[in-house]
């Protein structure tokens, strides 16, 4: 969850007796002077183009021409802000809102971290109604559908293809960096203590070889585990087959959700540090 600064200087700067804005807009700043319904299609979307860059805050309540803090006189809470985003971009981008006190005035600032699985893609269109010169009305377009927004110097664009490419690249590194990060756990652990815990589900699962399985005492449907010493695990979901490679025959596995009751010591080799062969925790 982005985190935002308890003094709103630290945001941009300005003259608290004055109210003018000294700071400028940059790529992780851009300044709206009232929270209007009717564009909140263009605030999703520069809040997705910080996701896609380094992050970045919004704020409420500053004037454009010439930039002095004004108040903002209408805000939803963070519980619109994120259906609005979830509706327009996936995948979601969390959020925060603080509200700021200055000079009898009230402003708000909403700001979005890097996001974490980037890019973040727009997921339809969207258009606003407009009256031109002429007092005709027309629609144009503010959210294209599969289009990548990022964050340029002030301003929100289409990504270009140098950026696109950099972005890509970087998600490719992070991909296998995690992967390396995650197979010298295994190795540290040892193959035959190893599992895997699915942390995406509401409930969360571990997946681990029956061999590995064998090391752990489970508690269920009320059958209480005797042997003393041995850490004893709840089943809180269903124990099933998992396969673990598609060239080999099927090796059954476990994939409860389990909660330990007791303290457990850490994960490590059964024959180091003195534990007995039965004490091994997730």
């Amino acid at each position: 969850m982005p985190s935002l600064p308890d003094d709103l200087s630290e945001l941009f700067a300005f003259d608290a007796g004055s109210g003018a804005v000294t700071g400028r807009e940059s790529k992780r700043l851009e300044f709206k002077q009232d929270y209007e319904p009717a564009d909140v299609s263009e605030y999703t979307k520069v809040l997705a183009s910080f996701a896609n860059t380094a992050g970045g805050t919004i704020v409420f309540g500053v004037s454009n021409k010439p930039k002095r803090i004004v108040g903002c006189t209408n805000m939803v809470d963070e519980a619109d802000w994120v259906n609005a985003l979830r509706g327009d971009f996936d995948p979601e981008i969390p959020i925060s809102i603080k509200e700021y006190q200055i000079g009898g005035v009230t402003l708000y600032a909403v700001a979005v971290d890097e996001g974490l699985h980037k890019p973040v893609l727009c997921k339809k269109n969207r258009t606003k109604q407009v009256t031109d010169k002429k007092g005709n009305k027309k629609d144009i377009l503010i959210l294209q559908e599969s289009a990548i927004y990022f964050r340029y110097a002030g301003q929100t664009k289409t990504i270009g293809y140098a950026d696109l490419h950099n972005l890509l690249a970087e998600r490719e590194t992070s991909y296998l960096r995690k992967m390396m990060e995650t197979l010298q756990v295994v190795q540290k652990v040892g193959l035959a203590s190893a599992g895997v815990v699915d942390l995406s589900a509401p409930r969360s699962s571990i997946y681990m070889s029956r061999e590995t399985a064998k090391g752990l005492n489970f508690i269920d449907k009320a059958t209480v585990v005797e042997e003393k010493g041995a850490p004893a695990y709840a089943v809180m979901g269903n124990r099933k087959p998992s396969a673990f490679s598609a060239r080999r025959p099927r090796s059954p596995g476990m994939t409860p959700s389990i909660r330990n009751q007791k303290p457990l010591p850490s994960l490590q080799n059964p024959n180091e540090g003195g534990e007995s062969a039965g004490s091994r925790s997730l």
